[in-house]
């Protein structure tokens, strides 16, 4: 259950795994189709709490997101429908929930 926005993290096969090693962190990636979950809760309300600079950090990484899909040649037809109908509300719901 998330409590921001952004990423779509949660409905992903992939996952990163943060490490100290000799004092600096160390990033790895996993990757495989059983970290996809049957359902995902998403509660709007849990956001609405957040300080505005995780909401501009979140909304910023789901434009980010939108605007990486649009400019894609490989992504889907479908895939840039949907990024087409979010990147308007990306641009109009963010400023005013900051």
């Amino acid at each position: 259950m998330p409590t921001t926005a952004g990423s779509g993290s949660e409905v992903t096969a992939d996952a990163v795994i943060t490490q100290e090693i000799d004092g600096k962190h160390v990033k790895k990636p996993i990757n495989d189709l059983k970290l996809v979950p049957k359902g995902v809760i998403l509660d709007a309300q849990l956001t609405a709490t957040l300080p505005a600079s995780l909401t501009i950090s979140s909304g910023m990484d789901a434009i980010s997101h939108v605007i990486e899909i649009l400019t894609n040649r490989y992504a889907s037809r479908k895939t840039k429908e949907v990024g087409q109908k979010a990147l308007p509300l990306l641009m109009t719901n963010l400023p005013p929930s900051c």
